[in-house]
């Protein structure tokens, strides 16, 4: 189960994982290293490049990302996406 307390908007003020400067020269792994040990679950506020589209989170650590890509009831952005904290489980 995701735990809401390691979420966060950022680690740092105004960091887009979707910033493409980012992953210029490949993927960020050190960015990614640093999200998975400060804030394994990350709001982006925006898609520079999709200025029209709202942001995203980011799911870090591959225990979290397994429970997400089973759990598509909970987890689907079919609704939108929220971007506050997702309560931990549907019943609280």
């Amino acid at each position: 189960m995701i735990r809401t307390d390691t979420m966060s908007a950022t680690p740092r003020e105004g960091l887009s994982v979707g910033d493409l400067d980012l992953w210029e020269d490949g993927p960020p792994h050190e960015l990614f290293r640093q999200l998975r040990s400060e804030c394994p679950v990350h709001w982006s506020p925006d898609i520079p490049y999709f200025p029209t589209e709202a942001g995203f989170w980011s799911v870090t650590r591959w225990d979290d990302i397994h429970a997400v890509s089973r759990d598509w009831q909970t987890f689907s952005s079919a609704h939108g996406i929220p971007r506050s904290p997702m309560r931990s489980s549907p019943s609280s």
